[in-house]
């Protein structure tokens, strides 16, 4: 996972109140091993599907949401993009 961008955004001021939700969600995301989509969402059921290694997670009850690519061979999340619902929804 890519550890700086995550603690670049929790770290901004305007961003605090997504610091503990994204945390839980990073160190929930430390302790899991995926091989395939439904492994994602065992652990995080309101996972979307964005295309082959892509997803989109709610965080902190659909209040932030964070788009990754999982390669699930090599078990790396790569971060793509952070930011509230709302930001999302301009995407």
């Amino acid at each position: 996972m890519t550890r700086k961008r995550l603690r670049e955004y929790i770290d901004q001021p305007k961003n605090a109140l997504a610091r503990e939700p994204m945390l839980v969600w990073a160190a929930t995301l430390e302790h899991s091993t995926w091989r395939t989509l439904v492994d994602v969402k065992a652990t995080f059921p309101a996972t979307d599907h964005l295309s082959r290694e892509t997803v989109c997670f709610d965080i902190g009850g659909n209040k932030w949401r964070i788009i990754a690519n999982i390669d699930y061979r090599h078990e790396i999340v790569y971060l793509v993009w952070i930011g509230s619902h709302a930001e999302y929804n301009k995407l």
